[in-house]
């Protein structure tokens, strides 16, 4: 696969720079979880004060959608906001 053409790349160019262990530049899907998390984690922290203002003034309205995808049998919630300033014309 991928990870067998990528080290024989390596293992060519390795006359040139040496050795380099794909192992060490390919990252985990540990890795990507830990950092979709911490992004997730990010954006949440930025979204709530906005979110908790336009609640608190009264602008703030939160539609949920809840669906099924049959071929995959996944269900999935989808929240949209709408806040005051969508109505703004």
């Amino acid at each position: 696969g991928l990870k067998a053409t990528l080290q024989t790349i390596f293992d060519i160019c390795k006359k040139y720079q040496g050795s380099i262990n794909i192992d060490d530049i390919l990252v985990t899907p540990t890795t990507i979880s830990n950092n979709v998390k911490k992004l997730a984690e990010y954006y949440r922290s930025l979204l709530r004060p906005i979110l908790i203002e336009q609640a608190e003034s009264g602008a703030l309205v939160v539609c949920p959608d809840f669906w099924t995808d049959n071929h995959k049998k996944i269900n999935y919630l989808d929240l949209m906001k709408l806040t005051k300033q969508v109505w703004v014309l």
